[in-house]
């Protein structure tokens, strides 16, 4: 089926339109029916017990997105909680940090909002980004705490552009909110060592 920016041939699209400079994002609630995004959330809440590298599995495979993972923001740092990649599954990446102004997460947390980047080479909020040269893909959320503050963020991320299937915006809003705990409590390998 062919695809172009105006929409898709053969009726409603199933995925998010690119996102260009002089446009807004698609209003993906109206495109997903309520129904799949109600089966992909249980999907990953059915996961939770295995814990939050299967809930991002169970995410990713909803995708074409390398990526999908979990932060948790600790200015100026952006603290990898876990970490799913489709081309080494059995990886189990945790704790490594990142400048957090340097990401994509920062433009999350600092205005408590979504974010979907479609290709960043042609968007134009992100002209001088650090992460716009690696970083060509991404869609996230932010998680917050329980007193509503934004702790940590939810994204699907790439190095290759990539479009994110109808609905994936609310998916993970309401995923994060279910992983909301894991970020409050996580504890990497290096806090668990100054804390003995």
């Amino acid at each position: 089926m062919q695809t172009s920016r105006d929409g898709v041939a053969g009726g409603m699209p199933d995925f998010l339109l690119d996102v260009g400079q002089d446009t807004d994002l698609v209003d993906v609630r109206r495109i997903a029916p309520d129904a799949l995004i109600a089966r992909a959330v249980a999907n990953a809440r059915s996961a939770l017990w295995r814990g939050a590298h299967a809930v991002l599995a169970t995410l990713n495979a909803r995708t074409r997105f390398r990526f999908t993972g979990l932060y948790r923001v600790e200015q100026p740092v952006l603290r990898n909680v876990a970490l799913f990649d489709r081309e080494n599954p059995m990886l189990r990446g945790a704790g490594q940090c990142s400048a957090l102004t340097d990401t994509y997460c920062n433009i999350v947390a600092a205005n408590a909002l979504a974010l979907a980047v479609a290709d960043a080479a042609t968007d134009g909020r992100l002209i001088g980004h650090p992460a716009r040269g690696s970083v060509l893909s991404y869609v996230g959320v932010p998680v917050r705490d329980r007193a509503g503050r934004v702790a940590g963020t939810l994204c699907h991320w790439d190095t290759r552009p990539r479009l994110a299937p109808a609905g994936e915006l609310v998916v993970l809003e309401r995923v994060a909110a279910l992983l909301a705990p894991v970020v409050g409590s996580a504890m990497t390998v290096a806090d668990r060592a100054v804390d003995r």
